[in-house]
């Protein structure tokens, strides 16, 4: 109830809560307590209008960007929750992926409408013309560390490369993975590029050349959501849904994963 109630948030879940327990004949205060422990851990509750499909903070920690199913890229203050100017506009579609550049001065977005888009994270403004190239929608974007360039994956099954500065694409696409790209990560030197895919498979590529770096990482039984260098760059972390779970970015949450 927590986590589902629309509209009033956290105060009329505990409103709900506490009024059912003594309908109920043996009352279950597991969900209760299970909030009042939420609520503690919970610094602040944001209401958005829309369902959010991603969320990062800024590297100062004092802002968070969002991304929504209604299109919108829209930025709060995290310290109040406060909305931080208007929605930023251009989307025709939900975006999928949002991201701060390293400076925390632009932000970048990936979206259903095919496009990559970047924003004055300032004024709110658009940089520029839509990054356009993708088939298919865009799941996931990234910055590079040194924040002039960005990356984006796509369902069409494609890794691109763009100069943050130019927009223009860098190189061609990168190709191999079978089916769509769900997530995309730099190296910490920036060198190299990680990428997971619903085709199961975890790829690297240098990120300098666009050539894909030895084989496919193997061994994950379905989609892989998520991949993450370590800080030195030394290892890579992977995130996926395992057969039992059928996961996906519009399906219910899986009851079992693995990681790798």
């Amino acid at each position: 109830m927590l986590d589902h109630t629309r509209p009033g948030g956290d105060p009329r879940a505990f409103e709900q809560l506490l009024a059912a327990r003594p309908l109920a004949k043996n009352p279950d205060d597991g969900p209760l307590y299970s909030a009042v422990v939420r609520t503690v851990a919970t610094r602040r509750i944001i209401e958005t209008p829309h369902t959010v499909m991603s969320v990062a903070f800024s590297p100062g920690g004092h802002r968070v960007v969002s991304g929504g199913g209604d299109g919108m890229v829209r930025l709060w203050d995290a310290d109040t929750g406060q909305p931080i100017g208007n929605p930023l506009t251009g989307h025709q579609n939900a975006v999928n992926s949002v991201a701060f550049s390293p400076d925390g001065h632009r932000v970048v977005s990936g979206s259903d409408d095919r496009t990559v888009r970047l924003w004055d994270a300032e004024t709110g403004q658009p940089i520029g013309n839509p990054l356009t190239g993708h088939q298919s929608a865009v799941f996931t974007v990234a910055f590079s560390p040194d924040g002039h360039r960005v990356v984006s994956g796509s369902f069409d099954n494609t890794v691109r490369l763009w100069d943050a500065d130019t927009g223009r694409q860098i190189g061609d696409p990168l190709t191999g993975h079978q089916k769509a790209v769900m997530r995309v990560a730099f190296s910490p030197d920036g060198h190299r590029l990680a990428s997971g895919s619903e085709d199961r498979t975890v790829r690297l590529w240098n990120a300098d050349t666009g050539q894909q770096i030895g084989d496919p990482l193997t061994g994950h039984q379905d989609t892989v959501f998520s991949v993450k260098f370590s800080p030195d760059g030394q290892r890579l972390a992977s995130g996926s849904a395992d057969t039992p779970c059928g996961y996906g970015p519009r399906s219910p949450a899986p009851k079992t994963c693995a990681t790798s």
